[in-house]
């Protein structure tokens, strides 16, 4: 099944398989993402509507993928983005910790991940003139 939403989550399969509960909570985080987009009217105007792409990964692919000879702006030592057409298309980097993926309870692994995407969408935000999603 091809996947509509505009604010797409993939993760690497080295994080896949390093938690159980990894894949249901990225499609959980991902339906809850593009609903706060989307109460915050983000995709109100077609022509300025985001269409961002958040990979989580892990902290060693984070680092190879950055030393790729691409324009990537690293945020943190945890984040960094490419973007395109004025900042409505990105492609977002999250590398998750081995702490992150050691959590028991998915409730609490969804609230790490929405606290990660909230932290890296709020600059792009910001940038668009959007209000931030909030936790």
């Amino acid at each position: 099944m091809t996947n509509l939403f505009p604010l797409q989550i993939t993760v690497s399969d080295t994080l896949l398989s390093q938690s159980s509960l990894l894949s249901s909570a990225i499609t959980t985080t991902e339906a809850w993402l593009n609903f706060q987009a989307m109460g915050l009217n983000w995709f109100e105007d077609e022509a300025r509507s985001p269409r961002f792409r958040y990979r989580f990964i892990t902290q060693e692919e984070l680092a190879l993928q950055c030393g790729d000879g691409l324009a990537w702006q690293k945020v943190s030592n945890n984040c960094a983005f490419i973007s395109q057409n004025n900042g409505l298309n990105c492609l977002i980097l999250i590398a998750l910790t081995e702490q992150d993926l050691n959590q028991t309870e998915q409730i609490a692994l969804e609230n790490t991940l929405r606290q990660r995407l909230v932290e890296m969408t709020k600059h792009h935000a910001q940038a668009l003139n959007f209000e931030a999603i909030q936790c």
